[in-house]
């Protein structure tokens, strides 16, 4: 079973680590990163499971991630 406060202080550890800082803006511009690496491991997603392959999807995510904030970085 899922427990909404440990996900609620994931999230909130998560945003901080990536970088962003309590505000409401700020949470709106994780949110956009997230859904950017989201959609940056999708073609791997779905190329591994058209090969019937699993893929460790927070590796992949991680990983996608960095890239963005990188990326974010690289733009400031």
């Amino acid at each position: 079973m899922y427990q909404k406060t440990k996900i609620d202080i994931a999230i909130r550890d998560l945003i901080a680590a990536c970088g962003f800082d309590k505000s409401e803006g700020a949470s709106e511009d994780f949110y956009f990163m997230l859904l950017d690496a989201v959609e940056g491991v999708q073609p791997a997603f779905e190329e591994a499971h058209a090969q019937n392959l699993r893929m460790d999807m927070g590796a992949a995510l991680a990983s996608e991630i960095e890239d963005c904030l990188k990326y974010l970085a690289s733009k400031n």
